[in-house]
């Protein structure tokens, strides 16, 4: 690699961050987010190669990267080649792109989880760790928590190991089978909820050696709408 090809490399990075910038996409969880959002999946070492100036996308790839970016391929890449691909693209320059909804939430501690659960006014604290929510559906009251503990660690299917990063929502109405953060007897707990066939409902763990909560006075504080497992 020539040094006029790193220079482009370097230059892209640099527009690809400022673009997630404007476009209020945190650095942390920004491949990730780009990567759930490309219509056909790459790693994430692929886009993390793009945003640290290692490599450049696929010239096809470029027109979707820039409308998740909120961008254009111009701004992205700039010089001959933005044109080029411009003009290989123009058919197809007059179809509607679908804007991303983007937004940040607060990561809250179980303690000041509780305490928001608590408040009559329930406003959330921002004077704590941010993280880009994958939810563009979320209310702006939702929340982040990380889970602690085996609960919900499952043996197959839909698991939430400790250290993963929860996306809760208060106002999303709580039904049957939805993961669910409850204030029971104990305290704050996460567990799927459930419901008998008498109509009770209670709170049932992923992990078969973990007991169900069947406390009568479970308050549902909020629904889990996402998660995001770090590697």
């Amino acid at each position: 690699m020539n040094y006029d090809e790193m220079d482009k490399i370097k230059t892209f990075a640099d527009r690809l961050n400022a673009a997630c910038n404007t476009a209020g996409i945190p650095v942390r969880g920004r491949a990730r987010y780009i990567q759930e959002h490309l219509n056909e999946k790459i790693s994430r070492v692929a886009i993390r190669k793009w945003l640290v100036g290692e490599a450049i996308p696929d010239t096809k790839r470029l027109p979707e990267l820039a409308a998740i970016v909120s961008s254009t391929v111009a701004d992205l890449l700039g010089g001959p080649e933005a044109i080029e691909i411009k003009e290989q693209y123009a058919p197809f320059s007059s179809m509607p792109i679908k804007k991303i909804k983007t937004h940040t939430v607060p990561i809250l501690s179980w303690v000041q989880a509780g305490a928001f659960c608590n408040s009559e006014t329930q406003v959330l604290p921002h004077d704590c760790e941010m993280i880009l929510c994958p939810n563009e559906h979320a209310s702006s009251r939702t929340f982040a928590l990380r889970v602690v503990g085996d609960s919900m660690t499952a043996p197959y299917g839909r698991t939430y190991p400790e250290g993963t990063v929860i996306f809760v929502d208060p106002e999303k109405v709580a039904e049957p089978h939805m993961r669910v953060i409850a204030k029971t007897d104990q305290g704050y707990t996460f567990k799927q909820l459930e419901e008998n066939e008498l109509g009770q409902r209670y709170l049932k763990p992923l992990n078969p050696h973990h007991q169900p909560i069947f406390d009568g006075g479970i308050d549902i504080c909020g629904v889990v709408i996402g998660s995001y497992t770090p590697e």
